[in-house]
């Protein structure tokens, strides 16, 4: 389980990078460890100001932020509320690859190039 430390500099760098959150917008994550995924999805602490978070994985769950892929392609669909997807790769099953094609991609290298003053 990630530290309340690491989970709100982890919300504050996914913050950095997506900025505003706008109508439609929707990113994922799937570099992330399977543990941390499903850790950040399910801490209440963890928020990205303006996004919805939640955790695509094969076994939904909404006391834990956990989504099925085809919610998250009807979430994609609908336009709606700005989203943020922790994606677990090896549990989100089939169908994600609307989301893969027509969304955005944070990827390791843009998540952990970020410098953080406590770190300083």
């Amino acid at each position: 389980m990630p530290s309340e430390q690491e989970v709100r500099i982890l919300g504050d760098a996914f913050g950095q990078i997506l900025g505003r959150p706008e109508l439609g917008s929707m990113a994922f994550v799937r570099c992330l460890p399977p543990n941390v995924t499903a850790a950040l999805a399910a801490h209440e602490g963890f928020s990205v100001a303006g996004w919805r978070v939640a955790a695509v994985v094969d076994s939904p769950n909404p006391q834990t932020r956990c989504i099925a892929a085809d919610q998250a392609v009807e979430w994609r669909e609908g336009k709606g509320e700005a989203t943020l997807l922790l994606v677990d790769s090896g549990r989100a099953g089939a169908g994600m690859d609307g989301i893969y094609g027509a969304t955005r991609e944070i990827g390791e290298a843009e998540l952990f190039k970020l410098k953080f003053p406590v770190f300083n």
